[in-house]
C-alpha cells in the first residue's frame, strides 16, 4: 500500500512535485513496522503529538501526550500508553471512540527528526479507586500501526 493517496498525487500533480524522485524514495521508506533505531528514538522522547477525526470528520484535533510516565509498551508493530482524562473534554478519546484511526508525530526539535506514524487505536477503560486523584490515569490507549515514515529533516 503506497504511502500517497490520490489526493496527495491529485495536488502533487498540480503544484509540479509529481514523480520528483525524493518522492519515489520516500514512497517506499514507509513500513508498517518501527526499526530498532525508531523504538530507541521513541524511548527518548518526552510528548508527542497525536491528530484525531471523528466519523464524520468535522471534528478533528490535535493533542499532546506525555511520555514520562505514560509509556507501558513499546515494539515493532503496537504501543501502549496510559492516558489521563486532562480537562474532562475528551476531544482526542470522543473522535477515537467513532474513528479509531490516528496520527501520530515524535518530534526532536534539536535534530529535527520526525517520525510519523499512522495507526489504529484501542481504548482500554479501567476503573480505579480514587477517581479524583490526579495521578490515577483513566485508560489505557494501545496502538497498532498501520504506516510508519520519517520526514525529512530539511526543514
Amino acid at each position: 500500500m503506497p504511502i500517497f493517496t490520490k489526493e496527495n498525487i491529485l495536488a502533487q500533480k498540480k503544484f509540479g512535485t509529481y514523480g520528483k524522485p525524493y518522492l519515489k524514495t520516500l514512497n517506499k521508506k514507509y513500513s508498517k513496522s518501527l526499526h530498532v533505531d525508531q523504538i530507541k528514538f521513541i524511548k527518548k522522547q518526552k510528548y508527542f503529538f497525536i491528530a484525531s477525526a471523528n466519523k464524520s470528520n468535522n471534528n478533528m484535533h490535535i493533542s499532546v501526550k506525555g511520555m514520562e510516565r505514560a509509556l507501558i509498551k513499546l515494539n515493532k508493530q503496537t504501543f501502549k500508553i496510559k492516558n489521563w482524562m486532562g480537562d474532562g473534554i475528551f476531544n482526542t478519546l470522543g473522535n477515537i471512540m467513532t474513528n479509531p484511526r490516528v496520527a501520530i508525530i515524535f518530534f526532536d526539535f534539536e535534530s529535527k527528526r520526525r517520525l510519523r506514524i499512522q495507526a489504529k487505536v484501542k481504548i482500554i477503560m479501567i476503573k480505579r479507586k480514587n477517581k479524583f486523584s490526579k495521578y490515577c490515569h483513566d485508560s489505557y490507549l494501545n496502538f497498532t500501526f498501520l504506516k510508519v515514515f520519517e520526514n525529512c529533516r530539511r526543514y
